[in-house]
């Protein structure tokens, strides 16, 4: 992971922006309503929804859907991957 981080933020110093890492903002209360959709099987699963869960805990009306026996990416791909089986979801 720490590869793909260098790749998306090649500039250390920008890692501590909540533009570049929302998860990471001082201050989550009063943005707009969010879907947090994730993957079983996806490493930055934990990350996605323990957002969600700090969104919520903002008072942000959050809905959080993870897709079970799904990878990360999986939406890009929706004639190669198997349906969906499973979506569990909590608002």
């Amino acid at each position: 992971m720490r590869w793909f981080w260098d790749k998306y933020l090649p500039n250390e110093s920008d890692a501590h922006r909540a533009n570049a890492c929302p998860s990471r903002a001082e201050r989550l209360a009063g943005l707009s309503p969010a879907s947090v959709l994730t993957a079983e099987f996806d490493p930055l699963r934990d990350e996605g929804e323990a957002y969600a869960e700090a969104l919520q805990r903002a008072g942000v009306a959050t809905e959080r859907v993870r897709y079970d026996g799904q990878i990360h990416g999986f939406m890009l791909w929706p004639d190669r991957l198997p349906r969906v089986a499973t979506r569990r979801g909590r608002g």
